[in-house]
């Protein structure tokens, strides 16, 4: 924390010395930094609250009219979209609105996540770069594969006028790229890459670690994916929703959207065997959540009491089902730092196990909505899935563990889906039977009762998130 209170004492001295007198002429010495570390102590200073909403107000009053001042001057605003992981991209259309508009240049900033164990950071880097370098995005890289060196902004074509972060957790990602390193000239914004839906036993984990981040309270605007989220940030947040606006889940647009698949589009989504019709074949996802045993803030995964029965499953059912195995990104090194697997090599040698079947695959950094939308259901233990699916109005099969925890949005959600113990091997078969093969869906209505109620912001609003977002953004630059 000695980082943090050298840049405290140098935002109370200039205080002192009258840098803040003006919010439209701040020196160009501060950074967000700066914020950050009011905000880290701001309970430890006298008046500590109203000083970091005082200068927060400030510097958000100067990044603007930076930016404003740019685009008066006939310069093309550059927007930067940070993200870590393809499969948290929630940007899609928001990149497509800013990439065909002249006033702004867009480009993706793919970061290295630090806190992965092993090769895991590198690995997951590749993937996500990868994945956006094939699908054409103008890209940049946070790091070198292969030295590990950390590209800073300048190495990267200067500071961007406006950064879109995809995630709060900023603390885990390179330094050099993180909403700390900017200066106060840039805006930025925060997209979320999930649907708040989880809680812990006790109830802090929505205060503490979904609604009151520091990214959070230092971003111009935040979005919210529905009105129980809003609900949330007026109550849990330091600025208590001051910045933040409804528009909407900006990732669920496209389930919005009709999609005409081929026979070629599903066979490269699922793995159908040859010589077998696609009609024939019902299509699962499975996706287990990362937080095995006491791993991780939340407690949802119950990974370790039926990852092989799964193998069974897309073994017995060959000739009916095929399978995608969808993992939560950080499963692999979850899996190794708690001891279920000795190393991630035999992980590796897991997800092999499931390739090697002829009726199913693995998919782990991608875009997963084409497979929301051609699936007939889903066997999963995590956390924003269970919003997300309910675009798709298919059938779930929720697997529970005793310290699970849902907040009101979540537990309203997880009413509408069929649910079994993790170790209830009978009842995963049950469903599969007499849900997914037999079509005995019975819950399908009451999940559109409470999409309707909560989640269907294109009915409330009119248009997109992404569109909502995209005018958000325009009107900041132009007004």
């Amino acid at each position: 924390m000695d980082e943090f209170q050298t840049r405290l004492n140098e935002l109370l001295s200039g205080i002192k010395n009258g840098d803040f007198n003006d919010p439209y002429n701040i020196p160009d010495k501060y950074t967000y930094d700066h914020l950050y570390a009011l905000f880290l102590f701001r309970d430890s200073i006298e008046n500590g609250a109203e000083l970091y909403e005082l200068v927060y107000n400030f510097m958000t009053i100067y990044s603007t009219n930076c930016v404003r001042s740019r685009f008066i001057s006939d310069k093309k605003i550059k927007v930067a979209i940070e993200v870590i992981s393809a499969s948290q991209w929630a940007c899609e259309d928001i990149y497509k609105n800013l990439s065909s508009d002249p006033r702004t240049e867009v480009y993706v900033i793919v970061l290295p996540q630090l806190n992965l164990p092993g090769d895991d950071t590198l690995k997951r880097y590749l993937q996500c770069y990868q994945y956006f370098e094939r699908n054409g995005y103008a890209l940049k890289g946070g790091m070198d594969p292969q030295t590990g060196h950390l590209y800073t902004f300048d190495e990267l074509d200067g500071y961007p006028d406006i950064v879109i972060h995809s995630s709060p957790w900023f603390e885990n990602f390179s330094p050099e790229l993180a909403i700390t390193a900017l200066p106060l000239s840039s805006v930025n914004i925060a997209v979320n890459y999930g649907i708040c839906v989880a809680n812990n036993p006790e109830g802090s984990y929505i205060e503490k670690i979904q609604f009151n981040k520091a990214m959070h309270n230092m971003v111009w605007r935040c979005y919210a994916n529905d009105a129980y989220e809003m609900e949330c940030y007026q109550k849990y947040q330091f600025l208590k929703g001051q910045n933040v606006n409804l528009t909407g889940y900006a990732k669920m647009d496209r389930m919005y959207k009709d999609s005409e698949y081929t026979e070629g589009d599903y066979r490269k989504l699922w793995k159908i065997p040859a010589g077998k019709a696609v009609d024939s074949y019902k299509k699962i996802i499975i996706a287990p959540h990362f937080t095995i045993f006491n791993y991780g803030a939340i407690h949802f995964s119950t990974f370790h009491q039926n990852m092989f029965f799964f193998i069974y499953l897309a073994k017995k059912y060959s000739d009916k089902v095929c399978f995608v195995f969808k993992p939560h990104p950080n499963l692999r090194s979850a899996v190794t730092e708690v001891g279920l697997f000795e190393s991630m090599e035999k992980y590796d040698e897991y997800l092999r196990l499931w390739d090697d079947l002829p009726n199913a695959k693995v998919v782990v950094e991608s875009d997963y909505l084409d497979l929301f939308k051609t699936s007939d259901g889903m066997i999963m233990d995590s956390g924003s899935f269970i919003a997300e699916y309910l675009y798709a109005n298919k059938p779930l099969l929720y697997l529970t563990r005793p310290d699970q925890a849902f907040n009101k949005l979540g537990q309203s959600i997880l009413n509408t889906y069929y649910t079994a113990e993790g170790s209830d091997y009978y009842a995963m078969e049950e469903w599969i039977e007499n849900v997914v093969l037999s079509g005995n869906d019975t819950k399908k209505p009451d999940r559109r009762v409470v999409f309707e109620q909560n989640l269907d912001y294109y009915k409330i609003n009119g248009k997109s998130a992404s569109e909502s977002i995209y005018d958000d953004i325009i009107s900041l630059i132009s007004d």
